[in-house]
């Protein structure tokens, strides 16, 4: 009897002991979760603060002529403006050799211009242009030469 006794006592610390792993293991499966969905919800956040529109004038656009790209800041937060921070394509071409300056001079802050000088000449036809800033921040535009 005090065999029997001995051997679930045995059997009820082992249970107990597997619980309080199992549950140790699921306190720091839910604290990393935890973490993870707060540093997203923080980029998340970050992201929902900063936009750019382009502000070109599709009438304005002369055909043989270099691409400048006019961008607004309409977001709630400065941007970085220099051209390493800037991706631009043209008919779905990366754009290189950029030339970016801030209408009125300073930082690219809420409601401030970024001028944006390119070296593509541009042909007659159809074009598309995106712009994407540090950030994922994106904005499209679409005219014709």
């Amino acid at each position: 009897m005090v065999e029997l006794s001995a051997s679930n006592m045995i059997f009820f610390i082992l249970a107990i002991l597997m619980a309080a792993s199992v549950a140790g293991t699921m306190v720091i499966s839910v604290r990393n979760i935890s973490s993870a969905m707060v540093s997203r919800t923080d980029t998340l956040s970050e992201k929902m603060r900063s936009d750019v529109t382009i502000i070109n004038d599709p009438e304005d656009a002369t055909p043989s002529s270099s691409l400048i790209l006019y961008i607004k800041n309409t977001g709630e937060k400065s941007l970085p403006s220099g051209s390493e921070n800037i991706n631009i394509f043209l008919d779905g071409r990366y754009l290189t050799g950029l030339d970016t300056n801030v209408y009125g001079g300073g930082n690219w802050d809420p409601g401030k211009v970024l001028i944006v000088n390119t070296t593509k000449i541009i042909s007659t036809g159809d074009h598309r242009v995106k712009v994407s800033v540090a950030g994922g921040i994106s904005d499209e535009f679409q005219f014709r030469e």
